[in-house]
């Protein structure tokens, strides 16, 4: 029996090899695809993955190390389509300190015979680089989507809902973005703190003597908003020497361990919480999971993302149970909702919403496939990476309804 194979041959190619964030477009490119001439004509779903290029081909190799995640293919459009390119695609912003992603394409012939690729002419992954826009405060990002967010109406009308969502995603992105703390990236001696980008001295005697040394050591778990170098103190009544970043909160607030000094490896039982202060504006407090916004900031924040989406459920009215859909309406939620106090309630009552309509279109798109008499038929249903991000956006959203009930019962 003669075994259908997938389209072959060819590669992957993307202009400009790097941008910024919501400012920049992508044109990608399958290019040379071939296959049987029976088998013709091919079509095409573009997409990345938000993951480094060697992650990527330890997963395709199956080559996972421990504790690794597969990473997820996250389409740009809605289903596949008979054109070899993707104009004008917004990106979001890459992973890690480089802020690279691997672009990738699905490629299917007549008779659903599929492969995905993500090599280039060259025969190395396609990378694009990916960098936030340099952002000043909280206004500066608002008003830099809201001179794009201008052409979504017009964008929707035209009924291109894949385009209203990758830049959805990218805005949602940008309204994320805290202007970098120069410490950040700043790694001091023993001895040494960092204050606005440099390492000074703590300030603190060293009293260790041989005993010390040698004392067990704790690293503790790090509220949201930590430095990545630490800091050692001697618990006199132990004799522990606790590790602890030098910085939390982002400087505006204390770090709330409970229990007091857990680890950062403990399984079970460890919270590290931030509790703002107010930075000598008592009207106007430091808030947020992390300390880094002033309270009016959250809310305008807040505000903006509601309304995209209010567009993304608009471009929701058109969806159709497919993976490829339902994939790119998972990942422009993510983007919206991506910590406890991205949404006000208001917001996270639309997100909750979203989120229902997009589980209830994935059982329905399966029941429908599961339906079909074709042959050809495969069920539709949604990959795990897909459903994956579904519930971690509903378990986000129901840990900012827990924070919200917990915030009123204390009376804060």
């Amino acid at each position: 029996m003669q075994v259908n194979q997938p389209p072959f041959s060819g590669f992957l190619q993307v202009q400009p090899p790097s941008g910024v964030l919501l400012n920049t477009r992508f044109n990608i490119q399958a290019v040379q695809w071939t296959d049987d001439s029976n088998d013709l004509p091919l079509r095409y779903l573009f997409g990345y993955y938000l993951a480094s290029s060697a992650l990527v081909l330890r997963d395709a190799n199956g080559q996972l190390l421990a504790g690794e995640i597969a990473p997820s293919f996250i389409p740009i459009s809605d289903q596949f389509s008979s054109s070899d390119s993707a104009s004008g695609v917004r990106l979001p912003r890459g992973v890690g300190s480089s802020n690279e992603l691997t672009l990738a394409v699905r490629v299917s012939d007549r008779l659903g015979a599929t492969t995905t690729a993500f090599f280039g002419s060259d025969g190395q992954p396609v990378v694009v680089r990916v960098d936030p826009p340099v952002i000043a405060d909280a206004s500066a990002a608002i008003d830099l989507v809201a001179e794009q967010q201008e052409q979504l109406a017009q964008t929707l009308l035209e009924g291109d809902s894949a385009r209203v969502l990758s830049d959805l995603s990218a805005m949602a992105e940008v309204l994320s973005i805290v202007p970098d703390d120069p410490c950040d990236a700043v790694v001091c001696s023993v001895g040494e703190v960092c204050y606005e980008g440099d390492c000074v001295d703590d300030g603190i005697e060293e009293e260790q003597n041989e005993e010390q040394q040698d004392d067990p050591i704790i690293v503790v778990a790090a509220c949201p908003g930590s430095s990545p170098s630490r800091e050692g103190q001697v618990d006199l009544s132990t004799g522990i020497v606790v590790l602890a970043p030098v910085s939390e909160c982002s400087r505006n607030g204390v770090c709330v361990r409970t229990p007091s000094a857990c680890a950062a490896d403990a399984t079970t039982g460890c919270q590290a919480v931030c509790n703002c202060g107010d930075g000598g504006q008592p009207n106007d407090p430091w808030a947020g999971s992390d300390c880094s916004r002033r309270q009016s900031d959250i809310e305008a924040l807040q505000g903006k993302r509601q309304q995209l989406l209010e567009v993304q459920l608009q471009a929701s009215e058109q969806l159709e149970g497919t993976e490829e859909a339902i994939a790119q309406h998972a990942a422009t939620l993510g983007a919206m909702s991506s910590s406890t106090d991205s949404l006000d309630e208001d917001g996270q009552e639309l997100a909750l919403a979203l989120a229902e309509r997009l589980s209830s279109a994935a059982l329905q798109g399966s029941d429908d496939e599961q339906d079909e008499s074709s042959e050809n038929a495969q069920p539709q249903g949604v990959s795990v990476g897909t459903a994956g991000q579904i519930m971690g956006v509903v378990g986000v959203l129901f840990e900012s309804l827990q924070i919200g009930y917990s915030s009123a019962a204390s009376g804060n």
